[in-house]
Protein backbone atom coordinates (compact mmCIF):
# COMPACT_ATOMS: atom_id res chain seq x y z
CA UNK A 1 0.00 0.00 0.00
CA UNK A 2 1.33 3.22 -1.08
CA UNK A 3 2.34 5.93 1.77
CA UNK A 4 0.10 8.39 0.80
CA UNK A 5 -2.44 6.22 1.58
CA UNK A 6 -2.87 5.26 4.96
CA UNK A 7 0.45 7.30 6.23
CA UNK A 8 3.06 4.29 6.97
CA UNK A 9 5.70 3.04 5.04
CA UNK A 10 4.90 0.05 2.60
CA UNK A 11 5.83 -3.18 2.92
CA UNK A 12 7.14 -4.87 6.00
CA UNK A 13 10.56 -4.49 7.53
CA UNK A 14 13.12 -6.56 9.31
CA UNK A 15 12.93 -7.33 13.19
CA UNK A 16 14.27 -4.82 15.23
CA UNK A 17 16.81 -5.48 17.05
CA UNK A 18 16.86 -3.77 20.90
CA UNK A 19 19.97 -1.55 22.04
CA UNK A 20 19.68 -2.05 25.76
CA UNK A 21 22.45 -2.96 28.16
CA UNK A 22 22.14 -6.08 30.58
CA UNK A 23 19.94 -8.51 27.95
CA UNK A 24 21.45 -11.74 28.57
CA UNK A 25 23.56 -13.88 26.65
CA UNK A 26 20.93 -16.53 26.10
CA UNK A 27 17.98 -17.56 26.05
CA UNK A 28 16.29 -19.08 29.45
CA UNK A 29 14.79 -22.48 29.36
CA UNK A 30 13.63 -24.67 26.68
CA UNK A 31 12.33 -24.06 23.54
CA UNK A 32 8.63 -25.29 23.56
CA UNK A 33 6.78 -27.58 20.37
CA UNK A 34 3.63 -26.99 18.48
CA UNK A 35 0.75 -29.85 18.89
CA UNK A 36 -2.66 -30.32 18.45
CA UNK A 37 -4.43 -30.99 22.14
CA UNK A 38 -7.97 -32.40 22.20
CA UNK A 39 -10.30 -29.60 23.80
CA UNK A 40 -11.62 -31.81 26.84
CA UNK A 41 -7.46 -32.17 27.52
CA UNK A 42 -7.62 -28.62 28.54
CA UNK A 43 -8.20 -27.49 32.20
CA UNK A 44 -7.48 -23.97 33.78
CA UNK A 45 -5.57 -23.34 36.78
CA UNK A 46 -8.42 -21.64 39.22
CA UNK A 47 -5.27 -20.26 42.01
CA UNK A 48 -4.22 -17.73 39.55
CA UNK A 49 -6.14 -17.71 36.09
CA UNK A 50 -8.82 -15.09 35.94
CA UNK A 51 -12.52 -16.93 36.44
CA UNK A 52 -14.89 -16.62 33.46
CA UNK A 53 -16.55 -13.51 34.37
CA UNK A 54 -19.48 -11.31 32.01
CA UNK A 55 -16.68 -9.22 30.33
CA UNK A 56 -14.84 -12.02 29.48
CA UNK A 57 -17.37 -14.37 28.26
CA UNK A 58 -18.24 -11.56 25.84
CA UNK A 59 -14.77 -11.26 24.70
CA UNK A 60 -15.15 -15.51 23.98
CA UNK A 61 -18.22 -14.89 22.38
CA UNK A 62 -17.03 -12.52 20.05
CA UNK A 63 -13.99 -14.34 18.97
CA UNK A 64 -16.57 -16.84 18.46
CA UNK A 65 -18.59 -15.07 16.22
CA UNK A 66 -15.85 -13.55 14.27
CA UNK A 67 -13.75 -17.23 14.66
CA UNK A 68 -11.44 -17.80 11.80
CA UNK A 69 -8.20 -19.60 12.17
CA UNK A 70 -6.49 -17.37 10.60
CA UNK A 71 -7.25 -15.32 13.64
CA UNK A 72 -6.40 -18.16 16.26
CA UNK A 73 -3.06 -18.18 17.46
CA UNK A 74 -1.70 -21.40 19.43
CA UNK A 75 -3.22 -21.45 22.82
CA UNK A 76 0.31 -21.75 25.29
CA UNK A 77 -0.04 -24.77 27.66
CA UNK A 78 1.67 -26.98 30.01
CA UNK A 79 1.35 -30.73 30.71
CA UNK A 80 -0.15 -31.82 33.58
CA UNK A 81 -0.97 -35.93 34.17
CA UNK A 82 -2.66 -36.93 30.75
CA UNK A 83 -4.23 -32.69 30.86
CA UNK A 84 -2.71 -29.57 29.71
CA UNK A 85 -3.15 -26.35 31.75
CA UNK A 86 -3.67 -23.44 29.69
CA UNK A 87 -1.34 -20.31 30.37
CA UNK A 88 -2.51 -18.02 27.47
CA UNK A 89 -5.58 -18.61 25.36
CA UNK A 90 -8.40 -19.53 28.22
CA UNK A 91 -10.61 -17.65 26.24
CA UNK A 92 -10.13 -18.30 22.60
CA UNK A 93 -10.35 -21.91 24.20
CA UNK A 94 -13.78 -21.14 25.49
CA UNK A 95 -14.82 -19.81 21.75
CA UNK A 96 -13.94 -22.64 20.10
CA UNK A 97 -15.25 -25.31 22.75
CA UNK A 98 -18.40 -23.12 21.72
CA UNK A 99 -18.28 -23.65 18.17
CA UNK A 100 -17.93 -27.28 18.48
CA UNK A 101 -14.16 -27.53 17.52
CA UNK A 102 -12.30 -30.12 19.32
CA UNK A 103 -8.47 -29.93 18.81
CA UNK A 104 -6.92 -26.63 18.95
CA UNK A 105 -3.01 -25.84 17.76
CA UNK A 106 -0.94 -25.71 21.22
CA UNK A 107 2.23 -24.44 21.94
CA UNK A 108 3.33 -26.68 24.67
CA UNK A 109 6.44 -25.84 27.21
CA UNK A 110 8.24 -28.28 29.58
CA UNK A 111 8.53 -27.16 32.92
CA UNK A 112 7.09 -26.89 36.51
CA UNK A 113 3.78 -25.50 38.29
CA UNK A 114 5.74 -22.64 39.65
CA UNK A 115 7.30 -21.34 36.19
CA UNK A 116 3.85 -21.86 34.84
CA UNK A 117 2.39 -19.08 36.99
CA UNK A 118 5.48 -17.49 36.29
CA UNK A 119 4.75 -17.72 32.28
CA UNK A 120 1.24 -16.43 32.83
CA UNK A 121 2.01 -13.62 34.86
CA UNK A 122 5.07 -12.45 31.96
CA UNK A 123 2.63 -13.61 29.39
CA UNK A 124 -0.74 -11.61 30.43
CA UNK A 125 1.17 -9.05 32.73
CA UNK A 126 4.24 -7.75 29.95
CA UNK A 127 1.25 -6.81 26.85
CA UNK A 128 2.36 -3.82 24.61
CA UNK A 129 -1.14 -2.04 23.97
CA UNK A 130 -2.31 -1.56 20.52
CA UNK A 131 -3.75 1.46 19.71
CA UNK A 132 -6.48 2.78 17.50
CA UNK A 133 -4.02 3.66 15.36
CA UNK A 134 -2.49 0.35 14.53
CA UNK A 135 -6.00 -1.17 14.14
CA UNK A 136 -6.93 1.43 11.85
CA UNK A 137 -3.70 0.68 9.78
CA UNK A 138 -4.30 -3.30 9.82
CA UNK A 139 -8.24 -2.54 8.47
CA UNK A 140 -7.32 -0.49 5.86
CA UNK A 141 -4.57 -2.43 4.81
CA UNK A 142 -7.31 -5.98 4.92
CA UNK A 143 -9.30 -3.67 2.79
CA UNK A 144 -12.22 -3.80 4.77
CA UNK A 145 -15.03 -1.77 3.70
CA UNK A 146 -15.42 0.52 6.95
CA UNK A 147 -12.18 1.10 7.05
CA UNK A 148 -11.48 1.65 3.01
CA UNK A 149 -14.90 4.00 3.19
CA UNK A 150 -13.84 6.08 5.84
CA UNK A 151 -10.43 6.52 4.50
CA UNK A 152 -11.95 7.57 0.91
CA UNK A 153 -14.21 10.04 3.09
CA UNK A 154 -11.09 11.64 5.11
CA UNK A 155 -8.96 11.73 1.80
CA UNK A 156 -11.64 13.82 0.30
CA UNK A 157 -11.85 15.87 2.86
CA UNK A 158 -8.08 16.47 3.45
CA UNK A 159 -7.31 14.36 6.49
CA UNK A 160 -4.86 11.95 6.80
CA UNK A 161 -4.40 9.00 9.77
CA UNK A 162 -0.61 9.22 10.99
CA UNK A 163 0.99 7.10 14.01
CA UNK A 164 2.37 10.45 15.74
CA UNK A 165 2.32 13.64 15.03
CA UNK A 166 5.34 13.46 13.29
CA UNK A 167 4.61 15.98 10.15
CA UNK A 168 2.88 18.96 11.42
CA UNK A 169 1.31 19.20 8.68
CA UNK A 170 -2.70 20.68 8.32
CA UNK A 171 -4.92 17.72 8.08
CA UNK A 172 -2.94 15.25 9.72
CA UNK A 173 -4.84 13.60 13.06
CA UNK A 174 -3.93 10.60 15.23
CA UNK A 175 -7.52 10.41 16.27
CA UNK A 176 -9.28 7.16 14.72
CA UNK A 177 -11.32 5.87 17.51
Amino acid sequence: MPDTECGAPPGPNEIDLIALRGIPDAAQGRPGHLRMVRIDQLRVERDYRRRMTPKSARVAHGIAMGFSWTRFSPLVVVPDGDAYQVIDGQFRAAAARTIGITDLPCYVLDCGAEEAAASYAAINGVVTPVTPQDIWFAELFAKKPAAVALNALLTRCGVRVVRERETGRVGDTTSIN
